[in-house]
């Protein structure tokens, strides 16, 4: 309905808790406060800020204002459609960020034929007996995935921007329902491009009935398995119990076939050199086209970051005694590693080849260790040689960087069941996939650098 552009009409007649003007208003008295009020400003109207709009949109689209009160535009009961009768007026307290609150009253009422009581009619506000709006629940969600270091900490910060108390509990069962939310929202095709990288990591978890004081609990190991499109950073995770062939082929074929059903290419898929990824992928895509799911098979792509790595660590350990030395390995070294450059780096697949012919023939004057990486290269060519005409699969550092970004020895350690992780990175795929998450699973506002919230009086004509 569009609430005037952010001009509230000049006969409303709301109330907003006292000190809204900062640390200004210390030395009024309460005379010269109420003088400033924001019913005070309403009544020459007044420019709101777009938190304010989003609230009196919701509100406006149900309600009409009559005198001071909210009235319902169409009081009948949901139930049964009767004539709802009036009851005493309910006032309801909207938190903004500076302390804030926007006071309401509301008209109450009741149903003759079903003997219920009628309540506030905003299901983007307030979902029914809910103490707190949606917009703060968003923001308790919003700061945890932004890794506060504690729950106390989204506490104090929720103090401080709304100006009330907020359980741990509650901050809890907030977080808890976003994450399963996010595993609810559908994947769509505009989220992938069909190239993917896929990682994954080890996280140690308690099992046992944890929250039971005096049980006993254990830490156990499970793998958090990660396909994550390297152009637009969307992802499909989920959780292991083991990580053998049978999980990571179930988690692949489970994730691709996601993808097939929701129209999206799948074209390739770059790993690290693990030998047990070709396989695995050769077998999901061989069902998939029985399934005819897929008309081509998917290409598997090898990590150029991770070869060249091994290059150095082999190198290294020959040298040195370790794969991690922090001494400069000797010039011919170098240059023999620089050698491989020639192939991997090469614009052109007849480049490379013809590097990589070079490499074998010149094979034995390398040293032992990476003699048997040029035989690895010269097995795998298609693998890691894909990447010269698909450069965006030359490495898996976007998985890689899903569990950096995310703190990693947070994720490792906060924790304390594998249904409480899953939950979380969930919501964290789904926040690094669109700006709009916290909407997708059911947060409409969003209070991320807000400041105190003020109101501007203007003498501007109101529409």
């Amino acid at each position: 309905m569009g609430l005037m552009k952010g001009l509230i009409p000049k006969n409303a007649s709301f109330d907003l808790k006292l000190d809204m003007f900062s640390d200004d208003n210390r030395c009024l008295s309460l005379e010269e406060k109420k003088e400033r009020s924001f019913a005070a400003c309403l009544k020459n109207g007044v420019h709101v800020k777009k938190e304010v709009s989003s609230i009196l949109e919701e509100v406006l689209g149900a309600y009409h204002l009559v005198g001071n009160v909210l009235e319902l535009q169409h009081p009948h009961c949901e139930r049964c459609g009767c004539v709802l009768r009036k009851k005493e007026a309910i006032e309801k307290a909207f938190p903004l960020p500076g302390g804030n609150a926007l006071l309401l009253s509301f008209q109450g009422y009741f149903c003759e034929r079903c003997s219920q009581n009628v309540r506030l009619r905003l299901p983007g506000l307030f979902k029914h007996g809910d103490r707190y709006p949606s917009y703060v629940k968003g923001e308790s969600v919003r700061l945890y995935e932004s890794h506060l270091s504690s729950y106390d900490g989204i506490l104090d910060e929720l103090k401080n921007l709304f100006g009330m108390g907020v359980s741990k509990r509650s901050a809890r069962k907030w977080v808890r329902e976003a994450g399963v939310q996010a595993e609810k929202v559908p994947i769509s095709s505009e989220q992938f491009s069909g190239y993917f990288a896929y990682d994954e990591e080890f996280v140690k978890v308690f099992e046992g009935q944890v929250g039971v004081r005096g049980a006993k609990l254990r830490r156990i190991e499970v793998y958090v398995l990660l396909l994550r499109d390297v152009i637009t950073k969307s992802a499909i995770l989920s959780i292991g119990l083991h990580l053998d062939e049978q999980t990571i082929e179930g988690f692949l074929s489970s994730a691709c076939k996601q993808l097939c059903k929701a129209s999206i290419p799948i074209y390739s898929i770059v790993t690290d050199g693990k030998r047990e990824y070709k396989p695995v992928i050769d077998r999901v895509s061989r069902t998939l086209i029985q399934e005819k799911l897929l008309t081509a098979p998917i290409a598997h792509a090898l990590c150029v970051f991770h070869f060249k790595n091994n290059l150095y660590e082999a190198a290294n350990e020959y040298y040195f005694g370790t794969k991690h030395s922090r001494e400069q390995l000797p010039d011919h070294l170098q240059n023999q590693i620089k050698e491989f450059d020639k192939v991997l780096d090469a614009l052109t697949i007849e480049d490379a080849q013809t590097a990589l012919s070079q490499l074998v023939y010149e094979k034995n004057t390398f040293i032992s260790p990476l003699q048997k990486q040029i035989y690895r290269l010269t097995k795998n060519k298609e693998e890691y040689l894909y990447q010269i005409q698909h450069p965006q699969v030359r490495t898996t550092d976007t998985a890689e960087n899903f569990f950096s970004i995310t703190k990693p020895d947070k994720i490792k350690k906060a924790y304390k069941t594998t249904w409480g992780l899953n939950g979380v990175l969930q919501t964290l795929r789904l926040k690094k996939a669109t700006t709009s998450w916290l909407s997708q699973i059911g947060f409409r506002f969003n209070f991320k650098d807000a400041i105190t919230l003020l109101v501007t009086a203007t003498h501007a004509d109101c529409i």
